[in-house]
């Protein structure tokens, strides 16, 4: 498994972090508009701040690594890499969702 070191102690950024934020920011990217141009509307892409980053974290955290801790804990996720998955989507937030100027 490819992985990049991290300075904590056994804190890496492995490839299952990367594929798992490059979801939500995916999701995040195609949420923002279509937020916008179906709904019409919500504090998803209000302004520059991150609400569907902190919601996809707050799923991820109760729906899989919850269970993973509990029943499988050889592969919950450490912290380094919940910090990469949560990092990806507020990257891809202000990105997709900035006011379009013919708005």
């Amino acid at each position: 498994m490819l992985t990049v070191q991290g300075n904590a102690a056994g804190g890496a950024i492995t490839c299952r972090a990367l594929l798992i934020g490059t979801l939500g920011a995916l999701a995040i990217g195609l949420g923002g508009p279509w937020v916008d141009h179906v709904i019409r509307g919500s504090y998803m892409t209000l302004d520059f701040s991150t609400p569907g980053a902190i919601f996809l974290l707050s799923a991820f955290c109760l729906l899989v690594q919850a269970p993973l801790s509990r029943f499988a804990p050889r592969y919950a996720l450490r912290p380094a890499e919940i910090i990469t998955i949560y990092s990806m989507p507020i990257v891809a937030s202000p990105i997709c969702t900035q006011v379009s100027p013919l708005a």
